[in-house]
């Protein structure tokens, strides 16, 4: 990887000198003003994509918990159809987390494609590519346990 840190200009096989895009000073060997230090933007957006990518798993975590707390608020597992959560004192705001998590999804699918797709437009790099799959992996994962509902958490919490 050598990009200009200034404008992200692709700087490789390029002589010492200035980027054409910008103007900044440049040499191949100096591997802090080719590649640049990560800014804080694009590590947000780095963390962002990933949190984002793995949204639905979040909130199937969300919903985990939610009933793990309501079990140890009512002193034992909660029972689908015999213990409603929504009389359950204190569970409130793990349901009202929940709900907002599950609002969510569709912002958290559509916004994790972003910096994948600018990566592979922009540096026409294969790493856009590859976050865009795991991307679609891992929330394909996160879709299958929360449509499956595999402990009976989400059927309870509907209750």
């Amino acid at each position: 990887m050598g990009f200009c840190p200034d404008c992200q200009y692709d700087l490789r096989d390029l002589p010492a000198g200035v980027c054409p895009e910008c103007g900044a000073a440049f040499h191949p060997r100096d591997l802090v003003a080719v590649v640049g230090a990560p800014r804080p933007v694009h590590v947000l957006l780095w963390w962002l994509h990933w949190i984002m990518a793995g949204w639905a798993l979040i909130v199937f975590g969300v919903f985990q918990s939610t009933r793990a707390v309501g079990g140890l608020i009512i002193g034992h597992w909660p029972q689908y159809m015999v213990d409603d959560p929504g009389t359950i004192p204190g569970l409130e705001p793990f349901l009202f987390a929940s709900l907002a998590g599950c609002m969510a999804l569709p912002l958290a699918w559509s916004g994790c494609m972003v910096l994948p797709v600018v990566l592979a437009v922009r540096h026409r790099e294969v790493m856009g590519a590859l976050m865009l799959v795991a991307a679609i992996v891992l929330q394909l994962a996160g879709v299958l346990l929360l449509w499956n509902d595999p402990f009976g958490t989400i059927e309870w919490w509907l209750d």
